[in-house]
């Protein structure tokens, strides 16, 4: 779509249309129909869905947990085949590597995750009544 302005005249174009004529239509038209979408929009199913519960956060670490748990018998495995009196290959040396990047971001996800779950378990601070001092006048002489 191109919008267009013509004099006192605003209209929206269609473009790339090799085989069928351009299609246009007046912006007035499009800016009422685009507020009543807006309008119409409910924006707090939008953000329930984005953040997940506490519930989910939690599964969530489970899993993280258990691929933690997993990448580092690997790298142990892996670790055990490096030190034998063979010489290792270099698949082995660099499945040894990748688990523990691996490894890496599964930590900071679960981090992330923590932080999260802390950040929303923690009550809301209420205000509290501070006591009014007397403020003293300072003056300073020139």
């Amino acid at each position: 779509m191109i919008y267009k302005q013509v004099a006192e005249r605003s209209y929206f174009v269609s473009s790339n249309r090799r085989k069928f004529r351009t299609h246009t239509m007046q912006y007035p038209v499009f800016e009422r129909v685009m507020l009543r979408l807006l309008d119409d929009i409910d924006y707090a199913a939008l953000t329930e869905l984005a953040t997940p519960s506490d519930e989910e956060q939690k599964l969530q670490l489970n899993d993280i947990v258990a691929q933690i748990m997993e990448l580092e018998r690997l790298r142990k495995r892996y670790l055990r085949v490096i030190e034998g009196e063979a010489e290792p290959d270099e698949e082995i040396i660099s499945g040894y590597r990748a688990a523990g990047v691996g490894l890496k971001k599964f930590q900071a996800r679960m981090e992330s995750l923590e932080r999260a779950i802390n950040n929303t378990s923690i009550p809301e601070l209420t205000k509290f009544r501070s006591s009014k001092y007397p403020t003293e006048k300072i003056t300073t002489s020139v």
